[in-house]
């Protein structure tokens, strides 16, 4: 009996002994202090959100110069030498033959080619006008006005069913312009020219008084079957002329493109280009540039 007890009670002492002799785990080192950063090494944050969208809003600015040269009536329109280096199928071909018809020749040229164009145009300029653009790639589009401001206008437009005829009262002639790259071609301008009339309406609203209110109204008449879509690389250039079809008084292309000058009649030839094109200054009178949205 006092055995057992030994026993049992010398056990528990031994595993007590072999416990509190177990070493002790070996903590971690501390961690070594960070090394001393390098000053030649720059860190750039990563662009925010207002950043790549400012960036991509750059990359579509578009920069375009058109001139607008007056010379005698028939310069330019007449002389097929002249429309040689031009490439007038640029267009379809149903749309080409609508502007024919309405007063309007439009082509594309090669920018090596202006050099022997332009003899023509210092020879004969009167005057020119440069309007430059800047904008956004399907942006706003923009205005020239072709005319002072008319009393009233009586304009026929010619297409595949004949001939329509409207009148405009208080309207000016304009061009507007829109310019966007194209997606699926590099390097690539796509131009969209469209003749439009703005006419100027005033109304009086009359209420129980005896002084009205004057309202003006101004609305846009966009002539959209002779709208011009043309693609432009940075070596090309677009040239828009009145055609031999306007000595017609009421068609688009006399309207807007020949006026009368102090002792005979003028016509106006249109250059647009991504590259500005060379002119003898000798030769002309500069006009101003006009704002091109006034």
């Amino acid at each position: 009996m006092t055995m057992r007890f030994l026993h049992w009670t010398i056990l528990p002492a031994l595993l007590l002994a072999a416990c509190t002799a177990r070493p002790a785990a070996v903590s971690a080192p501390p961690p070594s202090p960070p090394a001393p950063a390098d000053p030649t090494i720059k860190i750039i944050p990563a662009p925010s959100s207002q950043y790549t969208a400012a960036q991509a809003k750059i990359s579509q600015v578009i920069f375009v110069t058109m001139y607008t040269f007056d010379m005698p009536r028939g310069t330019v329109s007449g002389d097929e030498k002249f429309w040689k280096p031009v490439d007038e199928t640029a267009l379809d071909v149903a749309t080409y033959d609508r502007l024919l018809r309405n007063g309007l020749r439009v082509g594309r040229a090669p920018l090596w080619a202006w050099p022997g164009m332009a003899k023509k145009v210092d020879r004969e300029v009167v005057s020119y006008r440069i309007d430059r653009f800047t904008t956004f790639s399907g942006g706003d589009s923009l205005y020239v006005n072709m005319a002072p401001p008319m009393d009233d206008e009586l304009l026929f437009t010619l297409d595949r069913h004949g001939a329509t005829g409207r009148w405009y009262d208080n309207c000016q002639n304009r061009f507007d312009f829109s310019f966007r790259w194209e997606k699926h071609l590099d390097d690539t301008l796509r131009v969209n020219v469209c003749p439009l009339i703005t006419v100027h309406r005033q109304r009086w609203d009359y209420f129980l008084s005896d002084d009205p209110i004057e309202r003006r109204l101004v609305q846009d008449e966009y002539l959209w079957d002779l709208a011009i879509r043309m693609d432009l690389t940075a070596d090309q250039f677009l040239v828009v002329a009145p055609s031999a079809d306007a000595d017609d008084p009421y068609r688009v292309g006399y309207q807007f493109l020949t006026h009368d000058g102090p002792a005979y009649r003028t016509e106006q030839l249109m250059v647009l280009a991504r590259t500005p094109v060379p002119i003898n200054h000798a030769h002309a009178a500069t006009v101003p540039s006009a704002d091109p949205q006034n």
